[in-house]
């Protein structure tokens, strides 16, 4: 659920990640640097490996 709903699905759009503000690390150009690139956790992928942490430590 975790993996899904909240890394896949929620943290990929930005009307989202604008009402649960402890996202936004995660979200396509959440931290835009000064060459507007995106932040490292954006990609599906990282956000994928980075929320399944969450059941893991949970087991």
């Amino acid at each position: 659920m975790a993996l899904d709903l909240v890394a896949r699905q929620c943290a990929g759009v930005h009307d989202c990640t604008r009402r649960h503000s402890w996202l936004t690390f995660l979200a396509p150009q959440a931290s835009t640097a000064p060459g507007g690139h995106d932040s490292w956790w954006s990609p599906p992928g990282r956000r994928l490996a980075l929320a399944a942490l969450v059941p893991a430590a949970l087991t």
